[in-house]
């Protein structure tokens, strides 16, 4: 008896298990409701192959097929791969031998489609073998994508032409691309400066560097400004850069850029040098000239010294500081202008001063001078002009030292009659439009530009022959042998003692490759921050798959660490969406699509999203929307526009403060008005509001995970649409911030790339 309960329990037993195996096809909406692909097979020995008895809908959308075309089919014919990849040796093992096996995820290819699966395969008691499986294939091409996206990632970092870096905290060099190691070898320090301290490896760096760097890690602010370093024992000058790198708002690096502006800061010196003295020469030509080093020995006097002072210049070159000509009661302020001025690179204007002539007689004379600037960029000395007597000669022959100087600055410089014919050019408009200076007189401009739209054309003249003023900007030119290339001009008209135009001089310098290096950077971000996408989106997929309790139930603590993977993860989307919005405006590929919209529409869905937040912290929402029509505007624009201005006001704003929304019709404009009784912005800080990557400081200490681009973002959009953006602000009493829309509707653009508005 005893024997026959054990016989029954063990059969009790083994039914039930064999009920729990068989249960995921014998119930339907639980065998097709699974997200694993399941088949059901039976072998048959005389063929040697498996026929297809089932399979879930997993399979089919996995697999590409439909069940009704696949079930009594041998599974070699519908998946002829399965022997390559050698998972039919498996499904015969596990027929066989009973023993439940899984199979590690490799690749399925045949040719009508291909992938990556991974395997559970047991047999059932009546004979047919089951096999449970995943597609990974997304993840296995995601993994790939992040290994050659690091790879052409590096491979750019290397191929930069700037010196890159990253240091840590204690400002050890972390990372280096191939400009830096060749900065390193020039200077005969170690191959490897990984781990070494940036000061070791980058000498000559002022002290305040430490200062700046340490600012960075505790702020998160980027810097930028101009450091002097050292390559191969010359002084060079770098655009420096320095990128704080972050993870949930703490500053782990700092990325190091130094671009060489030595030749440009070299240009921008000799140019302002010859400048300054043909206003000099040109305008006071009736003065005697003179040159100093920075102890105030006479280095140059123009011949009217002898008229004015009696000395012949040779008397005085060298062998004299000007403060030996005054008087013994000037000599005070002499040391006085060496002291304050000279020290300080300051110009000085118009000072009186008696000096004595070579007989012992007294002279009354008004010095004025300005520093002048060596290769390096350190003052070599001064020159300025005294009295008002020089002779037509000196003036002669000094203008043709400044028509020396400009003949050999490195930036194209014209001058032209009031009509824009040119009249003068020097060698290096030649060098850069490929005209010859004989091709370039008696014509205009026109000859190498004509590649800006009309109404660029037009503004341009319209400020500098009737407004009288001068024009900066950028223009695309055309070489003369047809390569396009982008130039920074400034034209200023020359004006007579009646205020009737004489000349225009412009002055052109070709940024083309400057640009180009801008763009690559920009670039690199919007490539960088595509390909962060993908991972980010899985790892938010999963943890919103585990929080909901899909794979099981989870702890007090697990939940909690799920909950802040899951926000640092929105916030890393967050940002990525932000820096990809940033680098198609920088970039020029952002699009307008306009389209028959309604603003308070847009206004109270964001609201509605913004509910949860609204709530928790017990905001008082107030709206007047007076009768506004639907506009043509982009709707993907707008609500960008909008979604980041209210959630600033709902996220600046105190628990149970206030936020009203007003909108209304003025001029022919639509204008909505987002005001906030928050933290405001303090007034020091207020110019910079719109720029990108700023936060102001109070802002930083409410919400510490800010990027600082979304007002840059919304000031972009309504630049690019023909609207405008304004606000008023009040350290502690918070902010309200205009949007400015046109009845009339936004400007079309292009059909290129739209923003992420990060929802």
């Amino acid at each position: 008896m005893k024997s026959l309960r054990r016989s029954k329990s063990r059969r009790k037993k083994e039914d039930k298990k064999e009920a729990a195996k068989t249960l995921f096809y014998c119930d339907r909406g639980f065998f097709d409701g699974l997200f694993e692909g399941v088949a059901v097979y039976r072998y048959i020995p005389d063929k040697k192959d498996f026929i297809i008895l089932d399979i879930n809908k997993s399979v089919e959308k996995i697999e590409k097929v439909r069940k009704k075309e696949v079930i009594g089919r041998f599974l070699t014919d519908v998946f002829p791969g399965v022997k390559e990849m050698n998972i039919f040796a498996a499904f015969k093992r596990v027929w066989k031998t009973g023993k439940a096996e899984k199979y590690p995820a490799v690749a399925y290819k045949d040719e009508r489609i291909s992938g990556w699966r991974e395997n559970y395969i047991f047999r059932l008691s009546t004979g047919e073998v089951v096999a449970v499986y995943r597609d990974l294939t997304a993840e296995k091409r995601a993994e790939d994508e992040v290994v050659k996206s690091e790879k052409r990632y590096r491979k750019m970092f290397n191929l930069m032409p700037d010196i890159m870096f990253m240091v840590d905290s204690k400002l050890r060099i972390q990372m280096m691309n191939d400009a830096g190691m060749r900065m390193i070898r020039s200077l005969g320090l170690p191959e490897d400066p990984i781990g070494k301290d940036i000061f070791e490896m980058i000498p000559l760096l002022p002290k305040s560097t430490k200062k700046e760097y340490a600012e960075v890690f505790r702020t998160g602010v980027p810097f930028s400004g101009e450091v002097n370093y050292h390559i191969g024992g010359v002084i060079l000058i770098g655009q420096t850069n320095r990128i704080p790198l972050l993870k949930d708002g703490k500053v782990l690096s700092v990325l190091g850029i130094i671009h060489d502006v030595t030749a440009d800061r070299r240009n921008e010196w000799d140019l302002q040098k010859s400048i300054e003295r043909f206003n000099y020469i040109a305008s006071l030509a009736g003065e005697m000239l003179w040159e100093s080093d920075m102890e105030g020995v006479i280095t140059y006097v123009s011949s009217a010294m002898e008229k004015i002072m009696g000395y012949k210049p040779d008397e005085l070159i060298g062998k004299k500081r000007y403060a030996d000509l005054l008087s013994s009661d000037e000599k005070d302020k002499a040391e006085r202008l060496i002291r304050d001025y000279y020290s300080k690179r300051k110009e000085f204007n118009r000072v009186p001063v008696k000096a004595l002539n070579k007989k012992g007689e007294e002279v009354s004379l008004e010095l004025s001078g300005t520093p002048v600037f060596g290769e390096e960029g350190l003052a070599e000395g001064y020159m300025g002009i005294a009295s008002d007597v020089t002779e037509r000669r000196a003036y002669m022959a000094n203008l043709y030292r400044f028509q020396l100087s400009v003949e050999n600055a490195s930036d194209h410089i014209i001058i032209t009659d009031p009509d824009g014919k040119i009249i003068f050019a020097n060698k290096a408009a030649s060098d850069i439009t490929g005209y010859s200076i004989k091709e370039m007189i008696g014509e205009t401009p026109a000859l190498w530009g004509k590649q800006m739209p009309l109404e660029f054309y037009k503004d341009m003249w319209r400020k500098i022959k009737y407004d009288k003023e001068r024009f900066v900007g950028e223009i695309t030119n055309k070489r003369k042998n047809g390569d396009l290339y982008i130039a920074e001009a400034k034209i200023s008209p020359v004006l007579d003692e009646k205020g009737d135009i004489r000349f225009f001089v412009g002055i052109e310098r070709d940024i083309t490759k400057a640009k180009e290096v801008d763009r690559a950077k920009t670039e690199f971000v919007s490539l960088a921050s595509h390909q962060l996408r993908t991972p980010l989106s899985i790892i938010n997929w999963y943890a919103e798959m585990l929080l909901s309790g899909d794979k099981g139930e989870l702890n007090e603590g697990q939940e909690k660490y799920l909950d802040e993977i899951h926000k640092s993860c929105h916030r890393m989307i967050d940002l990525v969406n932000a820096l990809l919005n940033v680098s198609r405006i920088d970039m020029g590929t952002l699009s307008i699509v306009p389209k028959l919209v309604s603003i308070p529409d847009i206004i109270d869905v964001i609201l509605e999203e913004s509910l949860p937040q609204i709530k928790k912290k017990k905001i008082s929402i107030s709206k007047d929307y007076d009768t506004i029509p639907e506009v043509m505007a982009d709707p993907d624009l707008s609500r960008i526009i909008f979604q980041n201005l209210i959630s600033n006001a709902v996220k600046y704003v105190s628990d149970n403060g206030k936020v009203s929304i007003r909108a209304r019709i003025e001029k022919e404009k639509i204008i909505v008005d987002i005001t906030d009784d928050g933290c405001g912005i303090p007034e020091g800080q207020q110019s910079k509001i719109f720029t990108k990557l700023f936060r102001a400081d109070n802002a930083k200490v409410v919400d510490p995970d800010g990027n600082g681009l979304g007002l840059y973002v919304v000031k972009s959009i309504m630049d690019a649409s023909g609207g405008e953006v304004r606000f008023k602000s009040s350290e502690g009493k918070g902010s309200t911030f205009s949007i400015s829309i046109p009845v009339s509707g936004m400007k079309p653009k292009g059909k290129q790339k739209t923003l992420l508005d990060g929802k």
